[in-house]
């Protein structure tokens, strides 16, 4: 159990940073799939970095004697180790786990019928909303409040049908179709109803909803060109939100942060996304896990530095939780091994952990399976369960002299580099029973006893087996009087209170810095608010007056046609005027010339005679003789 709360504390802690990350230097940028592609990958990431194992190792020291048995921190100054304390069982054993696991579930129970409740909802108002028509996606008219869309289902409302914002509304929530956002809410929903004690899973499902609606309204202005009337249309539209479930609202009251986002036009240069390589690996290579290929020793700092050096809980958390709060019967805990497997703990240490490590004699890295304690030639070693003894094997190579020992029929137990054996095969033994000395018969460097436990067929950490020591910290003597040790970590005491002072002052500086900053950048964003729709009500304007331009300049090229109209018909009127004084004249020419020749041809018929008249002259000519007459301006004149 205490693996699964450390591997959950490192998923959470792995959330936090990768969040911390998007907040500050992801989350103003208008590239909004590459944020959105970041945020689903660092939720699925967070569950997988623990389980990476790197190739990291470092091999065990051998570490002096002491009066207990311990393992150095792997602090720099040296100054601190881990007792064994013997541990005091209690009468009744009370379980904080399953106290912990009922609570769990209960909440995830909560969160899942919630889910599936709305789903429900959602199937039934779908059943009662109108069908409208089927293209790419199904179009719903419904009495719900506020249009919304799931997978390829689109619900408005009936106010909307027929109402100026409804094709702008529609694109909106078309895009979230398009862009398949409904599996993304599913999936967060789903992660957050398991992991709900997780703090940054729900900011992680807000971010995300966030960056749904950036893309689905950079997709309508986009394409409307409109941005001051969608602005318009959001707040119109402007409603509390409750829980919106798993579906993708028009309206998650994030207004004020979507019409800024539709405002910027930064796109944050691809440098940034590139920083987001070595933060992955730097928070790999920070949570990976090691434990496999480190000796105790550092296994045991880490574990101090996370619960402290007060009281280190026992190695064996899970180990109690198996037999403290099992349900078997009393023989079967008496088969499980669960105590150290020496009798004297006087000058002993463990110098080598459970995992890969770089063996001592061979220099190659190895899977140790067991743990070492160095201890004087000739220690107790003891049975840790009850058993039989199914083998002891003389030898002077390798493991040396090994006794193994069958605890029913789940856990074996192997002992090694034994000097003597005190049993024989065959032998029942009791938890507890002197099975043999300790010595330095085989492969080794010093005397030690090398312990393994095995369970089934596979390998297990034997520090989880024993039951009856504690770790806890220990601060080794250096000289100094207590007096000198009071004062000085009174000293350090001090110093840390002025640091966390001076810490809390930055701290407040550094929240006023940032209220004046959001402030001045609420400014900001303002006024580029009103400089877009300055420069918006400026164009119009604009275009105005160049259409005031083209209807003058098409009056004043009317005017000059009418105008020139007018000389044209004033122009024909004189024409028309000269024609008429012309036909005049020549009728009083034909006139006085009728006359004349009246005067002159005692016989005169008009039909005997041709007129021929000329601008200076007129000519007479009798048909059917020579005989002409040619009368000038001049008789015209006279007569």
């Amino acid at each position: 159990m205490i693996d699964i709360v450390f591997y959950l504390l490192k998923v959470i802690a792995i959330h936090g940073l990768l969040y911390l990350f998007f907040r500050l230097m992801l989350s103003r940028s208008a590239r909004h799939s590459l944020n959105r592609m970041y945020l689903l990958a660092a939720v699925f990431l967070a569950f997988f970095i623990p389980f990476i194992e790197l190739p990291i190792s470092t091999s065990a020291t051998i570490l002096p004697s002491d009066d207990e048995i311990t393992t150095w921190l792997s602090e720099p100054s040296g100054q601190a180790e881990f007792d064994l304390i013997p541990v005091q069982k209690e009468a009744d054993s009370f379980s904080y786990y399953g106290v912990m696991l009922w609570i769990y579930c209960l909440v995830a129970g909560v969160f899942i019928i919630r889910s599936i409740f709305y789903l429900i909802s959602l199937h039934r108002l779908k059943i009662h909303s109108e069908y409208i028509r089927k293209r790419w996606f199904r179009l719903y008219k419904t009495s719900h409040a506020r249009p919304f869309s799931f997978f390829s289902n689109v619900f408005m409302p009936k106010s909307l049908f027929g109402a100026e914002a409804f094709g702008q509304i529609l694109a909106h929530e078309c895009v979230h179709v398009r862009q398949f956002h409904s599996v993304d809410r599913l999936v967060l929903d789903f992660v957050v109803s398991l992991f709900w004690f997780n703090p940054f899973i729900y900011l992680y499902r807000n971010a995300l909803i966030e960056i749904h609606e950036y893309q689905a309204d950079e997709a309508v202005v986009k394409r409307f060109k409109d941005p001051i009337g969608y602005q318009e249309i959001l707040f119109s539209q402007l409603q509390s939100a409750q829980y919106s479930g798993m579906v993708s609202h028009f309206n998650v009251e994030i207004i004020k942060k979507r019409i800024v986002m539709m405002n910027k036009q930064n796109k944050m240069s691809g440098w940034v996304y590139a920083l987001t390589l070595p933060v992955v690996l730097s928070v790999v290579f920070s949570f990976s896990s090691k434990e496999a290929m480190q000796p105790i020793s550092q296994v045991g700092g880490e574990i101090a530095t996370l619960l402290g050096p007060e009281s280190i809980k026992p190695w064996a958390d899970f180990w109690i939780e198996e037999i403290a709060s099992a349900k078997f019967d009393k023989d079967q805990q008496d088969f499980t091994p669960s105590i150290l497997p020496l009798k004297n703990t006087s000058n002993v240490k463990m110098t080598s952990g459970f995992g890969m490590r770089m063996h001592p004699i061979d220099k190659v890295e190895k899977m140790h399976k067991g743990m070492d304690f160095s201890c004087p030639m000739g220690s107790e070693v003891i049975a840790t369960a009850d058993g039989i003894v199914e083998k002891v094997e003389p030898n002077k190579d390798g493991y040396g002299n090994l006794l193994t020992l069958m605890h029913g029929e789940e856990y074996q137990t192997r002992y090694s580099q034994l000097k003597e054996f005190k049993v024989k095969v065959g032998d029942k033994v009791r938890k507890g029973d002197v099975i043999a000395l300790s010595g330095n018969s085989g492969q080794s460097t010093a005397p030690h006893l090398h312990y393994e436990v095995i369970k089934g067929s596979e390998h297990v950490n034997p520090i989880y087996y024993i039951q009856n020591y504690n770790f806890q910290i220990k601060t080794r003597e250096d000289g100094r009087s207590k007096e000198e040790r009071y004062d000085a970590l009174r000293k350090k005491e001090e110093e840390l209170a002025r640091n966390e002072m001076m810490l809390a002052k930055a701290e407040e500086e550094r929240a006023a810095a940032e209220s004046q900053l959001i402030k001045a950048k609420e400014a900001e964003e303002r006024a580029r608010v009103e400089i877009i729709r300055a420069e918006a009500y400026k164009a119009e304007a604009e275009k105005v007056k160049v259409e005031a331009q083209r209807v003058k300049e098409e009056e004043i090229k009317r005017k000059a046609e009418i105008k020139e109209t007018k000389k044209v018909k004033e122009k024909d009127k004189s024409k028309s005027k000269d024609k008429a004084k012309e036909e005049i004249s020549n009728h009083e020419r034909l006139t006085k010339i009728e006359k004349f020749l009246k005067g002159y041809d005692e016989k005169y018929d008009s039909e005997n005679w041709i007129i021929v008249l000329k601008d200076d002259r007129a000519k007479l000519k009798r048909v059917g003789s020579v005989e002409s007459i040619t009368l000038y301006e001049g008789f015209f004149a006279k007569n």
